[in-house]
């Protein structure tokens, strides 16, 4: 976006995209410690079952992610508006409406 605009985001923009990277880490970490403890249950002969704490682990990071995911679009999508030139806005976009998306 910002090669398209030729300019800097905006510091809100750069802070919903780094939340969206850290809830990626956030959900690979989660996946790779479930695989993990299953690994080593399973090394120890322990009964095949899952333990509901890795799991429930795995599906906050995922409900995370989904969160800071449309947080990140929406960033994304205000940002490019601000950087459009007035006349590729359309009539329903106004800079002030686009600004106070963006402190949110």
């Amino acid at each position: 976006v910002e090669a398209l605009l030729g300019q800097s985001l905006p510091a809100s923009v750069v802070r919903a995209l780094a939340r969206h990277v850290e809830a990626v880490r956030g959900v690979q970490d989660a996946r790779r410690s479930e695989v993990m403890n299953a690994a080593l249950r399973h090394k120890q002969g322990a009964p095949r079952h899952r333990c509901d704490k890795d799991v429930l682990a795995l599906a906050y990071s995922v409900r995370a992610l989904g969160v800071a995911t449309r947080r990140a679009r929406s960033a994304l999508w205000c940002g490019l508006q601000l950087g459009l030139p007035e006349c590729l806005r359309g009539d329903t976009a106004t800079h002030a409406a686009l600004q106070e998306a963006l402190r949110d």
